[in-house]
């Protein structure tokens, strides 16, 4: 496996692939406290990320172990290390005594990128960094466990971010990146047309690297550690493991990066929730899940080829993830972001997709407390209740709710106004309660501060915004209602405006009980040259004084405080959750028995936003479960240090389970896109091991997501 070279990489502007991309890259959100420094100019800013980045060599590649004085192997697989020996002692300056390499460290400690560049790690929470490969010992902060010890399910507090716009690109994420297309004859409006655009200009792998490169880094990890948060919750897309010639996603990278994350993550004691984020097909018919249109996962004549290939895609994830080097890093697998049952998606069909997903499962890792992750579905945008007693008695299930006002009409004319806190103290407080009365472990795994759409590309490249009456998407129009610069011009925001998104957050915190804020940053626009929609970056609101700077404290008891401000709230507390779960809800049980049957694969039938509604599964094209088994790209490491022991990481728990992966039967002709061409999976195939007795399981009997508001 290949390495990354030593040596800066400074883009070249002649090669950019246009004058404006070039331009983005550039301008960069600038650090401070929190890992950023606002002085820095844009220039300079690039020179001190420069010596960041660096260019990949190999598909499958050799994971960067982000720690002090760090060697990988270079691209001839000749391996080397540190002459230094290690130490966990720092000098009065912060670093390793006797100049030896550090290999952990609190608050003040020195942290050496290895490539020149070094930052003061600064956690007021009592936080702990390490940088052994495999040590477990890291932690977030003091009042959550160290990754070596075990997550209680009920009494700890997921107090969360996304990382979104990162390995799946979103327009209003990253508007740099779309911005150069945004006036030409074919706006590129999704990831899927970025990356077409890019491949035709040539520099798909080095456009996507450097977005990869630069977007997050190592020291966004830190910071979100500083920032009092303790899980990331990691959106990836299918590409990451499996595209097929007609999709023009960059294959695999986007693994090498998630690679990346379990390492970073390692070392700052931060959790990840691992969120399939796109599916083969599209769950949903917008921007987010790759493609912008109508989804055709579980959802067209093709919808259970989609289906199939989307658990070849997460079977190698519980594979990998279930690893005992990993789980303790990645304890939890969202199965499926937003599948839009409102408008698409059968709740039928999905039910037995997500059964399917769970036998798969748990015949990989087995049942009970430790064994695999905590296994996450979507409420779909139909409720929590609507969710209430699907596989009762199953080993770990969690639900998972969005919560947006942002997208619903009539808005709030004023930040001061409180409607978001109302909002959540009052009522989505209550639907959370429900989940984890009724459900059990139950998450918003996104919301904002945003009261109401403003903001650049939010909607959409070419759709406009509600709230100024520019809205013209999907045959919608929108009354306009007040201007945005009100609300988008963050530089000159009111200290009232401030306290008002403050309070905004802090409702949300405390009625979500365990949350994911969406999303920790915002890329740079090429009008401005500074990040954008203000309401979606934690980052940005903890620089400018708007994010609570010690979460856990702070949102405790927030709701019932907030009621002197606002007299409507009545919602201060959960009334009918015990704080506990009963015990097949958290692995606890001795045994697990969920109604599997009431749930086979594939269903008798899926239904379908196209003209028929409803599509019997005999008559549809199918993929045969006789491939070899996929694997992976798995990391390689190399000691930081004289005498460091240098493990090896597979990419299978459970060599034992051996159905043969989904692929089309010879002959057959079991799916054609929409665009006509015959598919060529590009997946590397190995050897099927050899079979081994199952669990029992089941078996067949042969608006924007975020528009809606639950």
């Amino acid at each position: 496996m290949g390495g990354y070279e030593k040596g800066s990489w400074t883009p070249d502007a002649e090669n950019a692939t246009s004058a404006a991309y070039a331009d983005a890259a550039t301008k960069r959100p600038g650090l401070d406290r929190y890992g950023r420094a606002g002085a820095v100019s844009h220039k300079k800013r690039w020179l001190m990320l420069a010596g960041v980045a660096a260019v990949l060599a190999l598909l499958v590649v050799a994971i960067v172990v982000p720690i002090t004085q760090i060697l990988l192997k270079d691209d001839k697989g000749s391996g080397s290390q540190s002459d230094e020996a290690g130490t966990t002692q720092t000098d009065s300056s912060g670093h390793g005594t006797g100049g030896k390499v550090l290999t952990s460290g609190t608050n003040g400690s020195v942290i050496d990128l290895g490539n020149g560049q070094s930052f003061t790690y600064i956690n007021n929470f009592g936080g702990s960094w390490r940088s052994g490969i495999l040590d477990d010992g890291a932690q977030a902060q003091s009042y959550t466990k160290p990754l070596n010890q075990q997550w209680d399910w009920a009494a700890d507090q997921q107090l969360g971010v996304n990382l979104g716009g990162w390995l799946v690109i979103e327009p209003f994420i990253v508007p740099g990146l779309f911005e150069p297309y945004e006036n030409t004859s074919t706006p590129v409006v999704d990831e899927w047309g970025l990356a077409q655009r890019w491949q035709s200009e040539g520099r798909l792998e080095q456009n996507y690297r450097q977005h990869y490169d630069t977007f997050v880094t190592e020291r966004d990890f830190a910071d979100i550690a500083a920032a009092g948060l303790n899980w990331v919750r990691l959106p990836v897309g299918y590409w990451a493991l499996d595209v097929e010639e007609d999709e023009p996603f960059l294959a695999h990278v986007s693994w090498e990066y998630f690679l990346k994350a379990i390492q970073w993550a390692r070392k700052y004691g931060l959790r990840i929730n691992l969120d399939l984020h796109s599916a083969p097909g599209q769950q949903n018919e917008y921007n987010h899940s790759g493609r912008l249109g109508r989804p055709m996962f579980l959802n067209s004549p093709q919808g259970i080829v989609y289906g199939q290939r989307g658990l070849n895609v997460l079977r190698q994830m519980i594979q990998f993830i279930s690893q005992d080097e990993v789980k303790n890093v990645v304890p939890m697998l969202s199965v499926l972001n937003e599948p839009n049952l409102n408008t698409g998606i059968g709740r039928d069909g999905l039910n037995s997709w997500h059964q399917e997903v769970y036998s798969m499962m748990r015949n990989i890792t087995g049942t009970g407390a430790g064994r695999g992750p905590f296994m996450v579905i979507s409420d779909g945008f139909l409720g929590i209740g609507q969710s209430v007693g699907y596989m009762s008695g199953a080993d770990r299930i969690g639900i998972d709710v969005h919560k947006y006002i942002a997208f619903t009409p009539p808005f709030s004319t004023n930040s001061a106004s409180g409607a978001l806190a109302v909002t959540a103290c009052n009522g989505y407080r209550g639907d959370v309660e429900q989940g984890l009365t009724q459900f059990g472990l139950t998450m918003v795994g996104e919301w904002s501060l945003a009261l109401n759409d403003c903001g650049l590309f939010l909607n959409g490249v070419t759709d406009g915004v509600r709230y100024d009456g520019s809205y013209n998407a999907r045959g919608q129009t929108a009354t306009r209602q007040g201007d945005c610069p009100y609300w988008d011009d963050w530089e000159n925001f009111s200290a009232e405006q401030k306290t008002s998104l403050r309070q905004t957050a802090l409702a949300q915190m405390d009625a979500y009980h365990n949350f994911y804020f969406w999303t920790w940053k915002i890329g740079n626009s090429l009008r401005t040259g500074k990040p954008v929609n203000p309401n979606w970056s934690y980052q940005l609101g903890l620089q400018n004084g708007w994010m609570p700077t010690d979460p856990r404290r702070e949102a405790q008891n927030y709701c019932r405080s907030l009621q002197s401000t606002f007299p409507s709230i009545t919602g201060t507390a959960f009334t009918s959750w015990s704080s506990t779960f009963s015990n097949w809800m958290t692995g606890a049980a001795s045994t697990f028995s969920p109604p599997t049957a009431s749930y086979a694969w594939p269903p008798q039938s899926i239904a379908s936003s196209g003209t028929v509604p409803v599509l019997a599964v005999s008559t549809l094209a199918q993929l045969t479960p006789t491939g070899s088994i996929q694997i992976p790209p798995t990391p390689t490491f190399s000691a930081t240090f004289r005498g460091e022991a240098v493990p090896t990481l597979g990419a299978i728990a459970n060599p034992s389970y051996s159905p043969g992966f989904y692929v089309q039967a010879s002959g057959g002709n079991a799916r054609r896109d929409l665009l006509g061409a015959e598919p060529v999976r590009r997946a590397a195939a190995a050897p099927v091991p050899t079979p081994a007795p199952l669990l029992p399981r089941a078996s067949s009997a042969r608006s924007h997501p975020r528009d809606v508001n639950p």
